[in-house]
Parts: structure tokens; C-alpha cells; sequence
């Protein structure tokens, strides 16, 4: 499908991400679904032109970087059932090209931050299993392409 494909699930890895995975410019899709990664996700990922981030089903721990809501090109961001925390990066909403943001089954806190109404070509968008709060955002009835919620 994508060039630069980095497929590495369920391999029963372990250790850390390296954060010399940034310096793989070509790299578009990077899925290392359900190892035993820990630790936190590298900043230095932010340089990269994904389409695909997926590091579901790991032990990753710490906020989402902010440097994640740079990569342009990200078309899926699957960060479920890991031990992420804190609150969601506003700059999220800057992923125009989004399609799934799936980010259930974790420990998140605070609110949908208001700048994820950007998110309109969202056809996914899953946070269940985290302690979010607050009201349920209204730019939510604008993300007309939405099939799970």
C-alpha cells in the first residue's frame, strides 16, 4: 500500500521506542501493535511523514507528544490500550488529513480540546475506557464523514 512500511506486530518485542526512529524520513507507516513496548512515545517521531502511526495494545506510558500534531501526512493515529495520560494535545487538531483517532483504553484526562473540530475528515474517533470529562463537544454533529463514534 504506502512505501516505507514498518510493520512490526506482534513480534513480542520489548524495551523502549528508539527515538532514532525519527531520523526514517521515508517511513510511512509505522504499526507495532500489541508488543511489549514501554516508556513513552519520542518526541523526534514529529519528524516523520507518516500515514499510519499504531502502537495499540503496548505499556506506553506519559502524555502524547506535541510534536505528534505536526505530521501532516497522518491519516490514523492508533494509540489504544496503552497507559497514556494527561490531557489531549490541542495541536491534534491540526491533523486535517485524519481519518482515525482512536485513542480508547487509556488514562486521559480533561476534555476534547475545542481545536479537534478541525478534524473533519474524521471517519473514527474512539476515546472510551479514559477518564475524559466535561460535556460532549457540539463540533462533533460537523464531522459529517463519522462511521464509529
Amino acid at each position: 500500500m504506502f512505501e516505507g512500511k514498518g510493520q512490526l506486530k506482534r513480534l513480542n518485542l520489548s524495551g523502549v521506542l528508539p527515538a532514532d526512529f525519527g531520523n526514517l524520513t521515508n517511513l510511512k507507516e509505522l504499526d507495532l501493535t500489541s508488543n511489549y513496548i514501554n516508556g513513552s512515545i519520542p518526541s523526534s517521531f514529529s519528524q516523520l511523514h507518516l500515514v499510519i502511526l499504531s502502537l495499540s495494545g503496548n505499556r506506553l506510558s506519559g502524555e502524547i507528544p506535541n510534536g505528534i500534531g505536526e505530521i501532516g501526512s497522518l491519516e490514523e493515529l492508533v494509540l489504544e490500550a496503552n497507559q497514556l495520560d494527561g490531557h489531549l494535545p490541542e495541536n491534534l487538531g491540526n491533523l486535517r488529513n485524519l481519518k482515525r483517532l482512536v485513542l480508547n483504553a487509556n488514562n486521559f484526562t480533561g476534555t476534547i480540546p475545542e481545536t479537534f473540530g478541525k478534524l473533519t475528515n474524521l471517519t473514527e474517533f474512539t476515546i472510551d475506557g479514559t477518564a475524559i470529562s466535561g460535556k460532549i463537544p457540539g463540533f462533533i454533529g460537523n464531522w459529517s464523514k463519522l462511521e464509529k463514534l
